[in-house]
């Protein structure tokens, strides 16, 4: 549900849940929240290379999805914690270098 919500209203939703049922929605939304800014452009690739080892297997295969951008592709497919992670970031690069 947290990922078809816009991104201002993640925290309200959150937030409506029972304070213990929070903790899978807020780690989900704290990576949401990741992918967001790498849409942006607003993470360097410094930043993107340093974080990765703390990326969950779900956001590393989402940022290959959803995120247009070759420096973090190209950053993934040599680092990426699984060999899923590296094949969908490797094949993912051709269409952005076009």
């Amino acid at each position: 549900m947290l990922e078809r919500t816009a991104p201002g209203d993640r925290t309200a939703w959150v937030e409506r849940l029972p304070e213990e049922s929070r903790a899978y929605p807020l780690r989900r939304m704290a990576e949401l929240e990741i992918v967001d800014v790498l849409r942006s452009g607003d993470l360097s690739a410094e930043q993107v290379a340093d974080d990765l080892e703390g990326w969950s297997d779900w956001l590393q295969r989402r940022i290959t999805e959803d995120v247009p951008d070759a420096m973090v592709l190209d950053i993934l497919a040599g680092h990426g914690r699984s060999k899923r992670v590296r094949r969908q970031a490797a094949e993912g690069l051709p269409r952005l270098r076009r």
